[in-house]
C-alpha cells in the first residue's frame, strides 16, 4: 500500500474555521488481495483519526475516479467511519484502488492492490509401490518476495514424511511449489496453497492418479520375433502420450526390426499397446512410458534370449562330417535333444554333452556323405522347443597334374562341382604351405555348381605337389595336384663373323619314353633342316631316359647372339630347351693428335658373356702382318693379364697409321682394326679497344673424322652463345678434312687467353688465342650543386704514347686538361681536368690517339641534392631525423649519421627503399634518449664519393602543464599547456578528450590559444561542466611543430573530502574535521586551511586549535567559541586548485528535571533534547556511570 499526506492550506484554514484545531498522527492503511483470474476480491480501509473527526471517506480508482457499488461492486463504510470494505465479484486484471479519507480537514489516503495471478496445476500418475511428482506454478504475481507453498489433502495439511516430500523452484519469474509422493494406493486430490505477502493466499487443487500397468514378456530363440505387451488400467484420464524405449532410453518408432501399435485405443481408463521385436541377439530390455503432464508413468518388459549356435560344413563326396550344435543362455536344462533330418530323427553318432549355467553342446558324427544333407538339432526347455539347423554340403572336386622340361612352367587344374554357391576364394599353396600368386579361375557356372581354377608354375626345377583349397560359404574343401619335371640339359658356344663352324649340344634325361622325333629351330623358329644353310643334326642312340642331339652352323654371317632351340616331343607332348651361340665384340679406341703428340690406342673384349677362360693371348700388329711389342721403338704395350683388354701407346707415330689388336680364343680368333689421325689446328687472335667486339678463330685441317663437338672456353669455364659472346662452330668438309671455328666477344674490357677444343674420335684437341684489350678508364664524381670536383682519365696497355690528348664537353668544346708522364712498361698515362662551381649534372669525354687509333671515353659528372629533416622532441624521449637524396644517377652504397664532430656509424639507423626512376633515398635515425638540442650530421657514400649533411637539428622543448584538482559535484575546471625552446611557431594546436577525441571549441569547451613569442606558445581549455566527474579525467594537449606532433596528458584531479559535524552543549569544546580522499599518486596538496564567515581560523584564532597532516590531506578543527551554531569550511590547496567543504557545529540545550523521594519509593528524571538540527540516533541513561 501507498501512503500520502495531502495538506492544503486552503483546507486547513477552512477546516479549522469548522472544527478548530486537529492535533496528532492520523492514518489511512489499505490492505492488498490476491486472487485467481475471474475470482472476488476484497480490500479493507482501516481509518485512525488520532483524535480527530472523520469526514469524508471514498474509494478512487488509478485515474482519481471516484468509485461507488454498482452490480459487481459493493462498497461498505463504518457508522463511526473508522473502516471501509471494497468488494469486486469478479476480478480479471492486477488493480490499484485508493481509500480516501479527509480528517480534520487533512485528506489522507493509501493505495491497494488487487493482485491477478495464476496457478497452472501439474497433474501426474503414479503405479503402485511408485513415486510421482506433482506440482502448482504460480504466475503473474506483482510481488516480488517468495510466496509460502502448503500442501493439504482432504482438509490435512501434509508435512515431509515417508509419504510425501516437499520441495519449492522460486529461480525464476514463476514460483513453483513441488510434492512428491511414494506409494500412493488411491486417486487422491491434493490443494496447493501460495501465501503471497501483499494479497494473502491463493490456492489450486491438482490430482494424482493411481493407475496400473499390466506387462508381458517374452522368450525367444536366434531368428524368432518378439512380442511384448503393456496394458494401462484405472485411469482417471487419456495419458497425454506413449512410448517405447530401449535400454539406452532411445526411443522407439515402427520400422526396420520393430513395429510398435496401439490397440485397443484408450477407453474406460485402459490402453493395450504392443511391441514387436525381430532380429535379437540377446536378452534385452524394454520400456514402456504413459506420459500423464510432463512426467513418464513407466513399466519394463523383458524378452528373454536362448541362443543356440549350429554350422554348415563341406566336404568331398564320401567323407565323414562332424555337426556341432551349442545352446546358451537357457532358463533351465534341456529335458531332451534330438537330431532329425527330412527322412526322420537320427540316433546314430549322437554325443550329448552335460548342462552346466544355461549351456550344453551336443554333436552328430554322419559318414559315407555322398549328397547335400539338412540336419536339425532340437533342445526341449520347460516344454517349449529350439531348434537350429545346418547343412552338410557335398562337392567334387577334379584335379589335373601337368609335366614339363626343367625350367619351363607347368598349369595344374582343380575344378569343383556340385556346390550350392561359388566359391568365395580359390586358393593354391606349395608343399610348405607358401600361396601362389600366378592362378587363373574361370566363371562361375551356376547350372553344374562348378568352377575351374587354373596354376601356372614357372621355371619348374623339381616334381613338386600343390594343395588347391576351394571357400564355400566360409567352409574349405582341398584336393592335392602333381607337377611332374623332365630335364633337357643345353650347352651353347661362342663366335664372331670370322670364326669357323659352331657346335651346340641339348642332351635330354629323366625321360618316361623315347622321343618319337627331334627338331631344331633358328633364331626366327623356323625348323632347321640338316645338311642345309651349313647347318648339320646328328641325334645320339636313346637310353634309359637319355638321348644326345648336336647341331653344328656356320657363323659367317653371325652380328649378335642368337639362340637355337632344340624339340622333343615325348607322349604327344612338347618339350624344348633354348640354347645361345654368344656373338664376341670388340670395343676399340682411336687416337686423333697433333703433330708431336703421344697417340694413345685400346681393344676391349665385348659381348663376352661366357667364361673368359677359353682367351688365351691378345696381340697388335701394323697391317695385320707387323707384329708390335713393347721392343718396338717409342712404344708401350700394355695387356690385362685375363687378355680382355690391351692398350698401345706410341710417341713416335707422325701420320695417319692403321693398328690391329688380335683377341685369340681356343676356337678362334677375333680382331678390331684402330686408327691414329694426326691432325693440324691453326689458331688466330685479335686486338681491341676497350667495349669493342673481338673476333679469334681455330682452323683444323688434316682431320680425316668429323669432330664429334668443338667448343670454347676461358679461365676453365666453357664458353656458349649469349651475352657478351657468338660461338660459330661453322662445318666439316670431308673433301678437304677441314673445320673452322670462330668466337666473338662484344663490349671488350680486358686482356684476355680463349681455349678452342676439338673433340675426334674420344680425343680431346685444343690450341689458344688472345684477345688483346687496350682502352681507357675514367672516374667521374657525385656531388652537391655548386660543388667542385676534378675528372680524371686513365689509358693502359697501349702499344705507344699517345700523340694527342684532348678533353671536350657535351657541346664539343674543348677543356683544359693536365696529362701525367708516358709508362711505356704497361702503356699507361694520366689525363686530368679540374670543374668548379657545378650546378648541374654534366658529360666530358677525354680522347687518345696514336699510329691512327682513337679511344675515347665518358666522363659524368652526377649533381644531386640533400635535404635535411631537422625534428623536435621532450627531453628524455626518443627522436628521429632524416636526410633525403634526389636525383642521383647511382644508388648510395650507404648512409652514416653521427652527432656534429663525432665519429659516424650505421648503428640506429634505418633507410628506405632506393627509387630508381628519380635517383631518391631517405635515410633516418633515432636516437633512442636526447636530453639537450643536438646537431648532427649525415654522411652518403656514393660510388668513390662521400657528401655530407650538416646541421640536422634535433631541438629539445619543454613542456609544462596545468591541470585542474576539483571537488567531485563541482562545475568547472580550466587546464593549460605551455611549449618553450621551440625552434618555429606551431602550425597547429589541440586539445583531446579521455576517449581520444580531438576537442572542438562549444558549449561543453572552450580552447584560447596564446601568442606565439620568439620560442613560447601556450593554450587553455576551459571545461564547462565537470559535474558529471565522479573519477579522474586524463585530457592532452599536442603542438605540431615542423611537421612533428608532441605532446603530453593533464589531468583533472577529481578528489573527495570526508567530514565530521560536531554536536555540543553551549559550554562544551567542538571537534569537527575533514579529510581528502581520492587524490592523484603524482599530486599532492600544499596547504590546509580552515575559515569561518570567510575568516581563516588559525592556532592563533582565540578559542581556536587546529591539527593538521604532515602531507596536509587532513585536518581537525577544536572550538570553545561557539555558543550557536556555526559552519567552518575546509579548504585544501593544490598548485591547480582549492576544493574545499563545509563542516558543521550544532550547538543544542539538554534540560533535566530532578525528583526527591523517599527512601524505597520511584522516582522520576527527565531529559529533554532542544536546537538539535538532527534528530538523535538513539537514547542513553547512565547510573553512575553504568549504562542502564
Amino acid at each position: 500500500m501507498k501512503k500520502r499526506k495531502i495538506a492544503s492550506p486552503l483546507l486547513l484554514l477552512l477546516f479549522t474555521s469548522l472544527i478548530g484545531d486537529c492535533e496528532g498522527a492520523a492514518s489511512v492503511t489499505t490492505s492488498d488481495d490476491s486472487v485467481l483470474s475471474g475470482s472476488s476480491a476484497t480490500l479493507t480501509c482501516t481509518i485512525d483519526a488520532d483524535g480527530g473527526t472523520v469526514l469524508i471517506v471514498k474509494w478512487k480508482d488509478s485515474d482519481d475516479n471516484d468509485l461507488s457499488s454498482g452490480s459487481d461492486i459493493t462498497i461498505t463504510t463504518a457508522s463511526d467511519s473508522t473502516s471501509s470494505t471494497y468488494e469486486q465479484s469478479s476480478v480479471s486484471a492486477d488493480t490499484d484502488l485508493t481509500c480516501w479519507a479527509l480528517i480534520g480537514g487533512v485528506p489522507y489516503e493509501d493505495t491497494g492492490v488487487m493482485d491477478v495471478v495464476s496457478i497452472e496445476a501439474g497433474e501426474n500418475a503414479i503405479l503402485s509401490g511408485g513415486t510421482s511428482t506433482i506440482s502448482c506454478t504460480l504466475s503473474d504475481s506483482t510481488d516480488s518476495s517468495d510466496p509460502t507453498v502448503t500442501w493439504t489433502s482432504g482438509g490435512a495439511t501434509i508435512s515431509d514424511n515417508g509419504t510425501y516430500t516437499a520441495s519449492t523452484d522460486f529461480t525464476g519469474s514463476d514460483k513453483v511449489g513441488y510434492l512428491a509422493a511414494t506409494s500412493v494406493t488411491t486417486d487422491t486430490t491434493f490443494t496447493c496453497t501460495f501465501d503471497i505477502t501483499i494479497g494473502g493466499s491463493v490456492e489450486e487443487t491438482v490430482e494424482l492418479d493411481y493407475v496400473t500397468i499390466t506387462v508381458q514378456d517374452d522368450v525367444i530363440a536366434s531368428g524368432d520375433t518378439a512380442s511384448l505387451t503393456c496394458v494401462l488400467s484405472d485411469a482417471s484420464s487419456e495419458p497425454g502420450d506413449f512410448k517405447w524405449t530401449n535400454s539406452t532410453g532411445a526411443e522407439i518408432t515402427t520400422g526396420g526390426d520393430y513395429i510398435a501399435y496401439t490397440y485397443p485405443v484408450y477407453s474406460g481408463g485402459s490402453q493395450t499397446d504392443n511391441l514387436q521385436v525381430s532380429n535379437l541377439g540377446a536378452t534385452t530390455t524394454f520400456t514402456c512410458c504413459y506420459l500423464f503432464g510432463s512426467e513418464c508413468t513407466s513399466a519394463e518388459a523383458v524378452v528373454d534370449y536362448i541362443g543356440q549356435t549350429i554350422s554348415d560344413v563341406l566336404i568331398l563326396s564320401g567323407s565323414n562330417a562332424t555337426l556341432t550344435c551349442e545352446l546358451s543362455n537357457a532358463p533351465s536344462e534341456p529335458s531332451a535333444v534330438t537330431w532329425k533330418t527330412s527322412s526322420g530323427t537320427v540316433t546314430d553318432g549322437v554325443t550329448e554333452g552335460s548342462y552346466s549355467g544355461g549351456s550344453q553342446t551336443t554333436t552328430l558324427d554322419v559318414t559315407g556323405v555322398t549328397t547335400d544333407t539338412t540336419y536339425t538339432c532340437q533342445f526341449t526347455i520347460d516344454g517349449a522347443d529350439v531348434r537350429d539347423s545346418a547343412t552338410v554340403q557335398v562337392v567334387e572336386i577334379t584335379a589335373t597334374s601337368d609335366t614339363a622340361v626343367s625350367g619351363d612352367s607347368v598349369t595344374l587344374s582343380c575344378e569343383i562341382s556340385g556346390a550350392q554357391v561359388e566359391p568365395s576364394a580359390i586358393t593354391w599353396v606349395d608343399s610348405t604351405g607358401a600361396e601362389q600368386s600366378d592362378v587363373t579361375d574361370d566363371s562361375w557356372e551356376s547350372g553344374t555348381g562348378s568352377k575351374l581354377s587354373k596354376l601356372t608354375v614357372d621355371n619348374l626345377v623339381s616334381t613338386a605337389t600343390y594343395t588347391c583349397i576351394f571357400t564355400v560359404d566360409s567352409l574349405n574343401v582341398s584336393s592335392e595336384v602333381a607337377a611332374n619335371m623332365i630335364d633337357i640339359d643345353g650347352t651353347g658356344t661362342y663366335a664372331n663373323e670370322d670364326d669357323d663352324d659352331a657346335t651346340v649340344t641339348c642332351i635330354l634325361t629323366n625321360s618316361p619314353s623315347e622321343p618319337e622325333h627331334i627338331i631344331w629351330k633358328d633364331p626366327d623358329g623356323d625348323a632347321i633342316t640338316s645338311g642345309s644353310d651349313g647347318y648339320t643334326i646328328t641325334d645320339g642312340a636313346y637310353s634309359g631316359g637319355t638321348e644326345t642331339t648336336v647341331l653344328d652352323l656356320n657363323t659367317a654371317a653371325l652380328t649378335a647372339d642368337k639362340n637355337y632351340t632344340c624339340v622333343f616331343v615325348i607322349d604327344g607332348e612338347i618339350f624344348s630347351e633354348t640354347v645361345e651361340v654368344e656373338h664376341v665384340s670388340i670395343t676399340s679406341t682411336a687416337s686423333v693428335i697433333q703433330s708431336g703428340d703421344t697417340a694413345t690406342l685400346s681393344c676391349e673384349l665385348d659381348e663376352l658373356d661366357s667364361d673368359v677362360s677359353a682367351l688365351t693371348a691378345v696381340q697388335w700388329y701394323i697391317s695385320s702382318t707387323e707384329q708390335i711389342t713393347n721392343s718396338t721403338a717409342g712404344t708401350t704395350v700394355t695387356s690385362a693379364a685375363n687378355f680382355t683388354t690391351t692398350q698401345l701407346v706410341s710417341t713416335t707415330t707422325t701420320t695417319d697409321t692403321d693398328y690391329t689388336c688380335l683377341f685369340t680364343f681356343t676356337d678362334g680368333s677375333v680382331k678390331e682394326t684402330v686408327s691414329v689421325d694426326v691432325v693440324v689446328i691453326t689458331a688466330t687472335g685479335d686486338i681491341n679497344q676497350d667495349g669493342e667486339t673481338a673476333s679469334i678463330t681455330c682452323a683444323l685441317s688434316a682431320c680425316e673424322t668429323e669432330p664429334s663437338a668443338v667448343g670454347w672456353s676461358s679461365g676453365g669455364s666453357d664458353i656458349s652463345t649469349g651475352g657478351d659472346y657468338t660461338v660459330l662452330e661453322g662445318s666439316y668438309d670431308s673433301s678437304a678434312d677441314t673445320q673452322t671455328i670462330s668466337l666473338e666477344k662484344a663490349n671488350v674490357d680486358a686482356s684476355a687467353t680463349f681455349t678452342c677444343t676439338f673433340t675426334i674420335d674420344g680425343s680431346t684437341l685444343t690450341d689458344t688465342a688472345e684477345v688483346q684489350m687496350v682502352g681507357v678508364t675514367a672516374t667521374g664524381h657525385t656531388i652537391t650543386s655548386g660543388s667542385s670536383t676534378n675528372l680524371t682519365c686513365v689509358i693502359s696497355d697501349f702499344p705507344s704514347e699517345p700523340t694527342t690528348i684532348t678533353w671536350t664537353d657535351s657541346t664539343a668544346t674543348t677543356v683544359s686538361s693536365t696529362e701525367g708522364t708516358w709508362n711505356a712498361t704497361d702503356g699507361s698515362q694520366t689525363s686530368e681536368i679540374v670543374l668548379s662551381s657545378v650546378t648541374a649534372d654534366a658529360t666530358y669525354t677525354c680522347s687518345f690517339s696514336t699510329d691512327g687509333t682513337t679511344l675515347s671515353q665518358t666522363v659524368e659528372v652526377d649533381v644531386v641534392t640533400l635535404t635535411p629533416g631537422p625534428t623536435i622532441a621532450l627531453a628524455g624521449e626518443s627522436v628521429t631525423l632524416s636526410c633525403s637524396l634526389d636525383g642521383s644517377e647511382t644508388e648510395p652504397t650507404s648512409f652514416e649519421w653521427g652527432a656534429s664532430g663525432a665519429a659516424k656509424t650505421t648503428d640506429d639507423v634505418t633507410d628506405e627503399a632506393w627509387n630508381s626512376a628519380d635517383g631518391s633515398q631517405v635515410s633516418k635515425f633515432t636516437e633512442s634518449i636526447i636530453n639537450a638540442t643536438t646537431d648532427y650530421e649525415c654522411e652518403v657514400e656514393i660510388g668513390a664519393d662521400t657528401l655530407t649533411v650538416t646541421s640536422i637539428t634535433a631541438t629539445v622543448i619543454t613542456l609544462t602543464s596545468a591541470g585542474a584538482v576539483i571537488l567531485e559535484g563541482t562545475t568547472s575546471a580550466v587546464l593549460v599547456c605551455e611549449m618553450s625552446n621551440l625552434p618555429a611557431e606551431p602550425t597547429n594546436i589541440k586539445w583531446k578528450d579521455p576517449s581520444d577525441n580531438t576537442i572542438i571549441n562549444g558549449s561543453d569547451y572552450t580552447q584560447i590559444d596564446g601568442t606565439f613569442d620568439t620560442d613560447y606558445q601556450n593554450t587553455t581549455l576551459t571545461i564547462s561542466d565537470t559535474s558529471d566527474y565522479t573519477s579522474d579525467q586524463s585530457f592532452s594537449c599536442i603542438f605540431t611543430v615542423q611537421g612533428s606532433s608532441i605532446g603530453g596528458s593533464v589531468v583533472v584531479d577529481v578528489v573527495s573530502i570526508t567530514t565530521t559535524d560536531s554536536y555540543k552543549l553551549d559550554d562544551s569544546t567542538a571537534t569537527i574535521s575533514c579529510a581528502l580522499g581520492d587524490v592523484a599518486s603524482d599530486n599532492a596538496p600544499t596547504a590546509v586551511q580552515w575559515f569561518k564567515s570567510s575568516v581563516e581560523q588559525t592556532n592563533s584564532t582565540s578559542d581556536i586549535t587546529v591539527y593538521s597532516a604532515d602531507d596536509f590531506t587532513s585536518s581537525k578543527l577544536e572550538s570553545d567559541a561557539d555558543s550557536t551554531d556555526a559552519t567552518y569550511t575546509c579548504q585544501f590547496t593544490f598548485d591547480t586548485g582549492t576544493p574545499e567543504e563545509s563542516v558543521t557545529v550544532d550547538v543544542v540545550t539538554i534540560t533535566t528535571t530532578h525528583d526527591h523521594v523517599a527512601e524505597g519509593t520511584a522516582a522520576t528524571v527527565t531529559c529533554a533534547l532542544t536546537d538539535s538540527a538532527t534528530a538523535p540516533t538513539d537514547l542513553l541513561w547512565y547510573l553512575d556511570s553504568t549504562l542502564t
